[in-house]
């Protein structure tokens, strides 16, 4: 098979490259959706992870970037529990970051709100820590078990006292 362009004639030789993982994950942290667009348009794959298994979505879902979130699940980004390497899922992140209103978009969409990391804690464990209150809240409402332990036996409430201790976030987890 002959090359569409032989050198020397017509178009100019180029080598095209797939933009670095780095920058699509800058770009979902950021909500840039233009150039998460340009990215995928340039033959990037919105589901690559980097070496620890972070991917756009859950990039975005640390900075509350919904509509990032939502341009990536239009276009691979399907699973929305998937792990890091330590069991962190896109809504592990905005849990930690206490990303009320991304942690609502994913489980709105299916995404497990007390899905587990590999040492059993849950999104609630990560925002009670954080001192999250918005967090603690909607995860709360959305039904999270406030009691489930994680592998050494502490549940959100010991969590969130040993982490940040904050009283708004103790007595939610408490009520």
């Amino acid at each position: 098979t002959l090359p569409a362009t032989a050198p020397g004639f017509g178009a100019a030789e180029t080598t095209a490259t797939a933009p670095d993982l780095a920058d699509i994950l800058a770009a979902a942290r950021a909500g840039d959706v233009q150039a998460l667009a340009a990215a995928r348009d340039a033959g990037a794959d919105m589901t690559t992870a980097d070496h620890n298994g972070r991917t756009p979505l859950m990039a975005a879902a640390e900075e509350g970037r919904v509509e990032a979130m939502a341009w990536l699940t239009e276009h691979g980004a399907s699973d929305l529990d998937a792990g890091t390497s330590l069991g962190w899922a896109a809504i592990t992140y905005a849990a930690f970051a206490g990303q009320a209103d991304a942690i609502k978009w994913l489980a709105a969409r299916g995404a497990d709100p007390d899905v587990s990391d590999a040492c059993g804690c849950r999104p609630l464990m990560f925002a009670a820590a954080a001192g999250r209150l918005e967090a603690v809240e909607a995860l709360l409402e959305l039904g999270v078990d406030a009691a489930a332990a994680d592998a050494h036996g502490r549940d959100a409430l010991m969590h969130a006292a040993g982490g940040a201790g904050s009283p708004p976030v103790i007595r939610a987890i408490g009520a």
